[in-house]
């Protein structure tokens, strides 16, 4: 299992792209994977600090794939803090 800080995926709280509230309930797209293969998207959103909200675990589980603006589709993964 990935420790904490392997699955933490940080964001900046408004879209670059659009200037969407990521913070807002159903605000981000995360699409989950599978080795290299997509296998679905789910809504989430990010907390004040930035951080994307887990997804029924996958996430932690290392199925995360892609983050998106579920607003303008800016693809979140190009702007992610480390």
């Amino acid at each position: 299992m990935l420790s904490k800080s392997e699955w933490v995926h940080k964001y900046p709280t408004t879209c670059p792209g659009c200037n969407a509230n990521l913070t807002k309930e159903f605000s981000v797209t995360v699409g989950f994977a599978n080795g290299h293969r997509h296998l679905f998207e789910e809504s989430s959103c990010l907390d004040a600090d930035g951080v994307l909200q887990d997804v029924e675990g996958m996430i932690t589980a290392g199925m995360h794939g892609s983050t998106t603006c579920g607003s303008c589709g800016e693809n979140l993964d190009d702007h992610e803090l480390f």
